[in-house]
């Protein structure tokens, strides 16, 4: 009897350790696929006596040839179903962990990951090991063992987050009367450069003053990046959004400042006719921060009323916009601890400001402003008053110029603030960060 349970042992034993080679292909929703709809794929080479190596590539736009990421990972099988695994980048070692794993049934796995302190980062159920295939729930864990996310995959696909997605928001789009089975639509996005007048306005190339332009990722994601002209040469600015378009139509928003991720936002789209939409943007929490109607999602093309809402649900922005341009204020509102609408200017009790005070504004506006050429020769100066929206996190939108000068001086006064975002202290108001009003002299004066 034990002679037979030692022989079920290790025939069982073999299987776990079995792993072939191969190509596998991923959408880009991170879901194994068939390769003609593949965002990137994966090679496993495995030689007698040799590591595992694992290799990742992407796939150019028209997916003719695959583009190395430079990234390979050696797999080394120890004793007790553990894989030693070593990351590279450029042949360059970069860090090691380790997996332990266990075959439950036919192509069914458990493992735990963890790095090289030996402290545990995910647990889970998997289709496949090599590359991980993840099927069923999984854990993923913070530096010190917490539990961060419980989420569950297909086929690699998280559905928990597009279950997530699909409900997020569904009794406000109800009382909307806005049907999420049947309105929700995938916006059309084109990837070219579109170009806007002083006005913000749509409109040729010869007559912008700003430009966004739109481009894809090897992902397959989209980056939305605005350029201001300056000395009739284009200055792409640092902050920009990558947007990702999931699996149920929902736009995600990926907002970079100074290159660096700051947050996320989800945008949730329904077309009303043939040139008019309304947008829903909610935050991770799933709390609705933003909805408007527009003429067009990518870029967004603003035309009617754009509301915006606080952390605590309430109205807090309604300004009115036709084909993008800013007629003004529709209404501007912060609620006080009695519920009642009043005007931010008057009841704000912290006012925001500049990280490093007024002084160090006027230290950061002197050191980047380049005064534009062309305003140089036709001896144009003045003083351009620049309002915009600082956020509780310290991040500006809603830029917008409420008297200029002259185009290009009020195109460079556009820029230099946009590069101010996220560094500002936020105003408060009951002990709590909210969003508020600033508006912003700047000037502009020739030395001779």
């Amino acid at each position: 009897m034990k002679k037979l349970i030692l022989a079920l042992f290790i025939f069982s034993s073999i299987q776990v350790f079995a792993q072939e080679g191969g190509t596998y292909y991923y959408d880009k929703y991170d879901r194994v696929c068939e390769k003609e709809s593949a965002e990137r794929t994966v090679t496993v080479t495995k030689e007698k006596k040799k590591p595992i190596i694992q290799k990742e590539f992407y796939f150019n736009y028209a997916r003719t040839y695959p583009i190395p990421t430079f990234i390979s990972y050696q797999y080394n099988l120890k004793k007790d179903s553990v894989y030693e695994i070593d990351m590279y980048k450029r042949s360059v070692f970069i860090e090691s962990s380790h997996m332990v794993f266990y075959k439950i049934g036919k192509n069914t796995y458990t493992y735990k990951l963890f790095n090289s302190s030996n402290n545990i980062t995910e647990s889970g159920t998997a289709s496949q090991l090599i590359p991980l295939v993840r099927n069923g729930m999984v854990i993923t864990y913070d530096s010190i063992g917490n539990i961060l996310n419980i989420t569950q995959y297909k086929n690699n696909l998280n559905l928990t987050d597009d279950s997530l997605r699909k409900n997020r928001f569904s009794e406000i789009l109800d009382s909307a009367n806005f049907n999420t089975r049947q309105n929700k639509i995938l916006a059309e996005i084109n990837v070219r450069d579109y170009y806007f007048d002083e006005n913000d306005q749509p409109c040729v190339q010869s007559k912008a003053t700003s430009m966004i332009s739109i481009s894809n990722t090897t992902d397959g994601r989209f980056i939305e990046l605005k350029n201001y002209k300056f000395d009739n040469k284009w200055n792409p600015q640092r902050n920009y959004f990558v947007y990702e378009i999931l699996p149920d139509s929902t736009i995600k928003m990926d907002y970079y400042v100074n290159d660096i991720y700051k947050e996320s936002t989800f945008r949730y789209v329904f077309k009303n006719d043939d040139d008019s939409f309304t947008f829903f943007d909610l935050d991770t929490s799933n709390a609705v921060i933003k909805i408007g109607t527009a003429k067009n999602i990518f870029p967004l093309i603003r035309d009617g009323i754009v509301v915006s809402y606080n952390q605590d649900g309430n109205l807090e922005t309604s300004y009115e916009y036709e084909n993008n341009s800013w007629l003004g204020r529709s209404g501007k509102f912060i609620t006080d601890s009695s519920g009642t609408h009043q005007d931010i200017e008057e009841i704000i009790e912290i006012a925001p400001e500049f990280e490093s005070g007024e002084m160090g504004l006027f230290t950061y506006l002197a050191e980047n402003i380049r005064y534009p050429m062309d305003a140089k020769e036709k001896n144009k100066q003045g003083t351009v008053f620049v309002t915009f929206i600082i956020s509780p996190d310290g991040t500006i939108d809603d830029i917008e110029v409420l008297r200029g000068v002259y185009p290009s001086i009020d195109n460079e006064a556009l820029r230099v603030v946009a590069n101010t975002s996220g560094m500002w202290k936020p105003g408060y108001q009951n002990g709590k960060p909210v969003r508020v009003q600033f508006n912003l002299p700047i000037k502009f004066m020739l030395q001779y």
